[in-house]
């Protein structure tokens, strides 16, 4: 800084940044050059996250940034309206957020959830399955988007946009949404209308929080053999589940209020398993315990201990010792959501990689006029 201050330096600061620096720290703008004194070639310009489609290449699908190729027959005028609002809403209304959040290491606040609910974000994070809810709700998607036209390829897009927006400050969304949308499909997929109308009315709207409480310290991700336990107990006349045990790397586990747990009710295996809805109050018994993890910014894993937590009959998600299919039918869709959302944060690094060569000036030329590295491109 001290070899520049004073002097025109934009093409020396984009010999070693990228343009999304000035964005990070844009509280450290105090104006702009006048147009005759702004030296530096295009390349402020090569970032243009609201471009549609982006001119980078693999920036995109390829229906979409390549002539030629046709589109898949599931891509319609719906689906690039949602896909441009939906790029819109994350660059102009969330990003800014996030970079702040993730920085300071904070949780999204309650006015910042509640309208992102009444945005339809929570729900298009949880798929086809909360969609009925949604309509009811009298949520309107992004792109002015039906609830009940909502397919698994408007998903695909908003899962890939978030991905790559999000890239460099992901910590901050996720803590809100990577637990509420592996669980709430489970419950709206398997509860009884009563907890739908309740629980997941209040989560997709951004006032409470769920999460999936699955794996434990004593058998890891291997469902069938998983060792809390659930007893039956009458209490004046009603009927609950009694929940002793543990559960270990619950993401959104310390934020949440509700918990859909798996637990062994029958014998040994598989088919001794069942889902329930636990929810979090004072003092029933429910605990959580933060777990250090290496994503950095704001941190939500969770150690959840059960402790004689009551939990009414009612919360049973499908049949009792049929949960294992309900959990497995429900990793489907989370396994969808992290294919998704690889493949945009593939396409965001990619895109970045490409600008850096256009932009990287090495030996007297760009990067990008290099064989080698065209070669590996």
């Amino acid at each position: 800084m001290l070899m520049y201050a004073g002097k025109e330096c934009t093409e020396e600061f984009f010999a070693l940044h990228n343009k999304w620096v000035l964005d990070k720290y844009a509280k450290f703008k105090i104006g702009m050059l006048p147009e005759e004194e702004f030296k530096a070639e295009d390349t402020v310009n090569l970032y243009d996250d609201l471009a549609f489609p982006s001119k980078v290449p693999y920036a995109e699908m390829p229906n979409l940034s390549r002539k030629g190729w046709l589109r898949p027959a599931w891509y319609t005028e719906s689906h690039e309206r949602f896909l441009k609002a939906w790029r819109q809403m994350e660059h102009e209304v969330i990003l800014p957020k996030a970079v702040e959040g993730h920085k300071l290491g904070e949780f999204p606040d309650k006015d910042f959830m509640l309208d992102l609910g009444k945005r339809g974000y929570f729900a298009c994070m949880n798929g086809r399955s909360v969609m009925p809810l949604a309509k009811k709700l009298g949520i309107v998607l992004p792109g002015g988007l039906d609830p009940l036209d909502f397919d698994m390829w408007h998903e695909q897009l908003c899962l890939m946009e978030r991905a790559k927006a999000q890239a460099q400050d992901s910590s901050y969304m996720s803590s809100a949404i990577d637990g509420m949308s592996i669980s709430l499909p489970a419950i709206c997929e398997f509860a009884t209308p009563a907890i739908v109308e309740r629980v997941a009315k209040e989560v997709l709207l951004g006032e409470k929080m769920s999460c999936l409480a699955v794996t434990e310290a004593q058998v890891g991700s291997d469902v069938a053999n998983l060792v809390t336990k659930a007893e039956k107990i009458t209490e004046n006349g009603k009927e609950y589940y009694v929940v002793n045990g543990m559960k270990k790397w619950i993401t959104g586990g310390m934020y949440s209020d509700y918990f859909v747990t798996a637990v062994r009710t029958g014998d040994a295996g598989a088919f001794g398993v069942s889902l329930l809805v636990v929810e979090k109050e004072k003092d029933n018994g429910l605990t959580v315990k933060y777990i250090k993890s290496s994503k950095v910014g704001a941190q939500e894993t969770a150690w959840v201990f059960y402790d004689n937590v009551k939990v009414p009959v009612e919360n049973l998600l499908g049949q009792e010792n049929f949960g294992f299919l309900a959990i497995m039918a429900n990793f489907n869709h989370e396994r969808w959501m992290i294919i998704c959302g690889s493949l945009g944060a593939f396409r965001r690094v990619l895109q970045d990689l490409w600008l850096w060569c256009m932009q990287r000036e090495v030996f007297g030329k760009k990067l990008i006029k290099q064989p080698v590295i065209r070669f590996k491109l």
